[in-house]
């Protein structure tokens, strides 16, 4: 059994699976911005494409080939529970033509009937 890629400590079939099955919805966008790391990892392009909000939403999505995701974390995180939009902040480690580089994001939640959706990058805090 493999570990998920997102982070948690959880095999892959417990944690972001069933949330890119569809057979879950991420309770926090926290969890969404995990099961969206691990689809890129795993090169989902039709959930990553179902959980981006309609108002931003790319009409199609080419993960690089070249790009591989290694690591997530996790700074910081606000929406939850009750709450109709969030944010993550976070740093994913990827590799690109044999170098290691990292995306360092605060991206945007809104809560859309019941389910989360990544909106956009905001400007980073200085």
């Amino acid at each position: 059994m493999q570990s998920c890629e997102c982070g948690h400590r959880k095999l892959w079939v417990n944690c972001c699976l069933p949330i890119i099955r569809g057979e879950r919805q991420a309770i926090t966008c926290e969890h969404l911005m995990r099961a969206r790391f691990s689809a890129y990892v795993r090169r989902e392009s039709s959930f990553l494409i179902r959980s981006w909000h309609p108002a931003t939403r790319p009409p199609q999505l080419m993960i690089d080939p070249d790009i591989q995701w290694q690591h997530l974390e996790i700074l910081s995180s606000k929406g939850g529970l009750g709450e109709q939009e969030g944010q993550v902040e976070f740093i994913a480690t990827y590799l690109q033509d044999g170098r290691e580089q990292t995306l360092h994001e605060l991206s945007y939640f809104i809560r859309l009937q019941e389910a989360w959706h990544y909106f956009a990058p905001l400007p980073m805090p200085e």
